[in-house]
């Protein structure tokens, strides 16, 4: 779980909500975290415009990248496809492109490239300023699909050229879009201000979309946290977390199975973990107000005139 206060980011204990230090504060904000297979934590820094990498046993900062290049920006999640993690910037009409070697090795710095957006407008000032967020492979694996919080409009985006096409979501409401998680054709949005979670059936392709169901909060806990190469969601089915844990419990299937290549790592806070996540997995960004020293996806408007302050933009 980040800290947008300080950049510290924790390690919970989904059975009984103990936490630790795994990285100590940076003074900086922390903002979308995954965690891949080789056991690295990478961590977007927001108005920082960096992205940390962070062995996820002893909490070392393995590099830091700086991704933008001015201080209008706010990096804030990420996806891998076909070998490179890309990095969506709320303020930045761009995608940070980030290639991994065949065995994951990390790249230089050099080697990180920016693709602007195509056909995607930025747009917004203060609390209405936050634009691209959420981040996740298509279906089929073969385009991006990115979510506009402030306009609620879902993409379909070439990772090579930044070709921006919004998704036929058939009048699906999106507003305040923020992470995702797809499983097999079931996209899973989070809605951070409406304290919703709202679900989507997808084409193979990701260019058509039907509206499944909504979730009430309290959930979460904002953004949806991955693992990489290990498939999920927060929720399945529409279901209250209550009874979800219910029936899990008993669900022998194996983890988190389809092509969407996450894990999410967090359940509703002070609700117990989510389905099949493990005891003492790392917990993703945003939380309610009762779950202390963690990014809340409700505190963007927050985050954005913080970032007035500094930097006198809008």
């Amino acid at each position: 779980m980040t800290s947008v206060a300080d950049g510290t980011v924790y390690r919970f204990n989904l059975k009984t909500g103990q936490r630790q230090v795994l990285t100590p504060a940076t003074g900086v904000e922390s903002i979308g975290i995954l965690l891949d297979d080789h056991g690295r934590l990478f961590v977007a820094g927001g108005y920082a415009g960096n992205m940390r990498v962070i062995d996820s046993h002893s909490g070392k900062v393995l590099v830091t990248y700086q991704l933008a290049k001015d201080s209008h920006t706010a990096v804030n999640d990420f996806t891998i496809l076909d070998g490179n993690l890309y990095v969506t910037d709320s303020l930045a009409p761009v995608l940070y492109k980030v290639p991994l070697g065949k065995e994951g090795q990390l790249p230089e710095q050099s080697q990180i490239k920016t693709i602007p957006f195509d056909g995607i407008t930025f747009a917004g000032e203060g609390d209405q300023g936050w634009n691209a967020s959420g981040i996740t492979p298509t279906p089929d694996g073969k385009a991006l699909l990115v979510v506009q919080t402030n306009t609620g409009i879902l993409y379909r985006v070439d990772q090579h050229t930044g070709k921006g096409t919004p998704v036929d979501v058939g009048g699906a409401d999106l507003s305040w879009g923020d992470g995702m998680r797809l499983e097999g054709r079931t996209l899973y949005v989070v809605r951070n201000t409406p304290n919703k979670l709202t679900v989507l059936h997808l084409n193979k392709s990701g260019t058509k979309g039907r509206f499944g169901s909504h979730g009430e909060g309290p959930w979460p806990c904002g953004a949806l946290g991955s693992r990489q190469q290990t498939p999920g969601a927060l929720t399945e089915r529409n279901e209250t977390s209550e009874a979800l844990s219910r029936r899990t419990a008993q669900d022998r299937r194996p983890a988190f199975q389809g092509p969407s290549r996450g894990r999410a790592v967090a359940g509703p806070c002070g609700r117990g973990p989510p389905p099949r996540a493990a005891a003492g997995a790392l917990a993703t960004s945003g939380t309610p107000r009762n779950c202390p020293s963690a990014v809340s996806t409700s505190a963007q408007p927050r985050l954005a005139r913080r970032h007035q302050r500094r930097t006198g933009k809008s």
